[in-house]
């Protein structure tokens, strides 16, 4: 079975997941529909519901941590802390230190997954991808140019239903 178009979704590491994270503490960004860095490409946000499947995740890191993505379909993210029926998960991947490689032994760290099927649908039908980023690492993640990581999504749109 052939494969639908993969539509990159990428965040703007100037603008996006910029602040200092310490160990267990969070981040989220909401990427909207447009055509730059940082923003959902149009063709996987007809409707405005950014129905897809999550296919490969790629983060590329100035530090080199251990990162937690999380992917929600609404954006409350994890605000209910007693009723399960408030939060709207759409799946949680996880970075090891020791998952990321470098090129040449310098630079920039990559991490990546690949093989993922995870259906994606934005609950609150504002044509956005809802992204949670957790440093795990005991090390904190630095702000601004010291602490700068893109997430690129890779999303297969769903069509018919």
């Amino acid at each position: 079975m052939q494969q639908g178009g993969i539509v990159l979704v990428r965040t703007d590491s100037a603008t996006q997941f910029n602040t200092a994270l310490a160990q267990n503490a969070k981040d989220t960004e909401d990427l909207v529909i447009g055509s730059a860095a940082g923003q959902v490409d149009p063709g996987v946000a007809a409707g405005l519901t950014v129905k897809s499947r999550l296919k490969h995740i790629t983060v590329v890191s100035m530090q080199n941590l251990a990162w937690e993505l999380w992917l929600w379909r609404k954006d409350t993210y994890d605000a209910s802390l007693t009723d399960p029926d408030l939060v709207f998960p759409a799946g949680r991947w996880s970075f090891l230190a020791t998952d990321a490689v470098q090129i040449a032994g310098a630079g920039l760290f990559y991490y990546y997954i690949e093989g993922n099927d995870q259906f994606y649908q934005d609950l609150d039908v504002g044509g956005e991808v809802h992204l949670m980023l957790i440093n795990r690492s005991l090390t904190a993640k630095g702000a601004a140019a010291p602490g700068l990581i893109m997430i690129e999504l890779g999303l297969e749109p769903v069509l018919g239903w």
